[in-house]
């Protein structure tokens, strides 16, 4: 699977975070008219910092992952409380790594919503295709 597929699995694995966001959890763009509360993730950036076998078929690459993940809530204590649930259950995800690297707490783009971001350094096991 892609990073993609694996962190929104790993997210829709958690029973708290579901009970909240149920399946409103995209990358990149949030759906139009979302429900509230849901999470959008977006891929900052991706650097391969290990490749074994000089990358032939069949080795690994070890990407290093910037990610972030927008949780946003009708109020900031409930953006705040998700941002939390998010944390605990990336950092104890494996086998992709999540370290958080920053938090931000700011009022949304989006009328009546408010957003907690969270930046994760992610460290991602990805197969190159045979």
């Amino acid at each position: 699977m892609s990073f993609e597929s694996d962190t929104i699995a790993t997210l829709a694995a958690d029973d708290d975070i579901i009970a909240l966001v149920a399946a409103r959890i995209t990358f990149v763009t949030a759906p139009q008219d979302p429900a509230a509360p849901f999470l959008v993730l977006r891929r900052i950036s991706t650097d391969p910092t290990l490749s074994t076998d000089n990358g032939a078929a069949g080795s690994f690459e070890l990407d290093n992952i910037r990610l972030e993940v927008s949780c946003n809530a009708k109020t900031s204590k409930q953006a705040n409380d998700i941002a939390r649930l998010v944390r605990r259950c990336l950092e104890r995800a494996r086998p992709t790594i999540y370290v958080m690297q920053d938090l931000l707490h700011d009022y949304s783009d989006m009328p009546d919503l408010y957003q907690t971001v969270v930046e994760f350094s992610c460290w991602h096991p990805d197969q190159i295709p045979s």
